[in-house]
């Protein structure tokens, strides 16, 4: 799971999974105790009294490089799904619900840039409703990263809230192009841009990416067009193979 802070939420008084009621101060319960680990609030707190959302994930692992099924955020009932070609996500299906009607089910697509990255996002109708631009190590240059599950540069899963992007093994710093943590990977002492162990790609992102957050890999020649491909077709109503 992962929390996110929410500026338009507030904290409140409430009860968690075990019924005991929950006081925003702290996080504790009614007698002063600690809240435990599991218990689930539709927004956390923080003992400032800032909310956070709480976002719960499916992943499948069944895949080189593990990505996001579904992601359900617990506060406003929000659905997130994703559906793949390989290694690119396609879309993504956004359910809403309230009082448990269904307010909102929309689906958006992910266009693609030669090396992988997010450029455009479009309605089924081919209607574009954002556009995007980086810099050689990832820097959104053009483009709001606002939404909580942004996938974009390399169309990885970056993090509004902390400006890091994660690469399963480690999250990744695109304004200073260093991984956040120091590699586990020692390197290759017959390849010595390999021993920084903070370096992105070996200081090549024009060349390679790191999906692993160990190691850099060739950009894959060829999916950009293969996605681009079904993703017309399933726009035209016709169904995948």
């Amino acid at each position: 799971f992962q929390l996110n802070y929410n500026p338009d939420a507030e904290c409140g008084y409430g009860k968690n999974v075990s019924g005991e009621v929950f006081m925003p101060e702290n996080n504790k319960n009614e007698d002063g105790s600690l809240t435990a680990e599991g218990d689930l609030f539709s927004y956390i707190c923080s003992a400032t009294g800032r909310a956070y959302d709480l976002t719960e994930y499916v992943n499948d692992t069944n895949r080189q490089y593990t990505e996001v099924l579904t992601a359900y955020t617990v506060n406003s009932g929000a659905t997130e799904s994703y559906s793949y070609n390989g290694r690119q996500r396609l879309s993504r299906n956004d359910i809403w619900t309230e009082a448990r009607d269904l307010v909102c089910n929309e689906t958006s697509y992910y266009l693609y840039d030669g090396r992988g990255s997010v450029t455009a996002n479009t309605w089924q109708n081919g209607m574009v409703t954002s556009v995007y631009q980086y810099d050689p190590y990832g820097q959104v240059t053009l483009g709001s990263t606002e939404h909580t599950d942004f996938y974009g540069y390399n169309a990885e899963s970056y993090n509004p809230n902390t400006g890091l992007e994660f690469l399963r093994a480690r999250y990744y710093n695109a304004e200073i192009g260093r991984f956040f943590q120091e590699d586990t990977y020692l390197g290759d002492i017959n390849d010595p841009l390999t021993l920084n162990r903070y370096a992105y790609t070996k200081n090549s992102p024009l060349n390679y990416i790191d999906p692993s957050g160990h190691t850099q890999v060739g950009i894959p020649k060829g999916i950009i067009s293969r996605t681009f491909d079904k993703l017309v077709d399933n726009i035209k109503g016709k169904l995948f193979i």
